[in-house]
C-alpha cells in the first residue's frame, strides 16, 4: 500500500511580518535602556522588557532562513512544528476531534486538535517545553492549537487532511 505524506511550511510573508512586528516592539525596550543612563528605573525596565523580543526576532529569522516545515502529516501521525510551542508527534489514535477556531479582533484563526490524553503527548517533550505547554494547556482542556499564521495552507484544507487520516487510521485499527 502506498504511503502518503504531506509537508506544509510557514508562510514566508508571515515570517517576515513577525520579524518586523517584533523589531518594532523591541524599539521601546532599546529606548528605555538608552534613557536608563539618566533614570535607572527606565534602564532596568528596558533590560527586563527587551530579551523576549530579541528572542522572537532571532526565532523568526531562524525559521525564515532554515525553512523547517510547520506540519508533517503521515499515515501514522501529525508532526506539529508550527511554532515555539509546537508539540511534535501526535498519533492519530490520540486525536479525538478537530475544529477550526475563528479568532477575534486580536486573535488568530487556529486548527484545534482535541486529544484523548494531552499528558501522553506532553511526556514526549523536553522538560522546559513540557512545563510551558503544560501551564498553557491547563486552560485549553485537552487540545493543541495550530495557528493559521504558521501555515501556507488554509485551515479548512488542513482539517480535511487531518480528519481523513484520523478516520482512515481508526478504520484500519477497527
Amino acid at each position: 500500500m502506498k504511503r502518503e505524506e504531506f509537508v506544509f511550511y510557514p508562510s514566508k510573508r508571515q515570517l517576515v511580518l513577525q520579524v518586523l512586528v517584533n523589531l518594532g516592539l523591541l524599539v521601546p525596550g532599546i529606548l528605555l535602556i538608552l534613557l536608563g543612563t539618566e533614570v535607572l528605573f527606565l534602564g532596568v525596565l528596558g533590560v527586563l522588557y527587551s530579551p523576549f523580543f530579541v528572542f522572537m526576532v532571532v526565532y523568526f529569522l531562524y525559521r525564515l532562513v532554515k525553512g523547517n516545515p510547520s506540519i508533517i502529516i503521515t499515515d501514522d501521525y501529525l508532526y506539529d512544528n508550527g511554532g515555539i510551542f509546537g508539540v511534535g508527534r501526535i498519533y492519530w489514535e490520540e486525536v479525538e476531534s478537530t475544529l477550526i477556531l475563528k479568532g477575534g479582533k486580536h486573535e488568530k484563526d487556529s486548527l484545534v486538535i482535541e486529544v484523548v490524553d494531552p499528558d501522553a503527548i506532553l511526556r514526549r517533550l523536553g522538560k522546559g517545553k513540557q512545563m510551558v505547554i503544560g501551564m498553557l494547556n491547563k486552560f485549553q482542556l485537552h487540545a493543541f492549537y495550530i495557528p493559521q499564521e504558521t501555515l501556507n495552507i488554509p485551515l479548512k484544507d488542513l482539517q480535511k487532511i487531518v480528519e481523513r487520516k484520523r478516520r482512515k487510521k481508526r478504520v484500519r485499527r477497527g
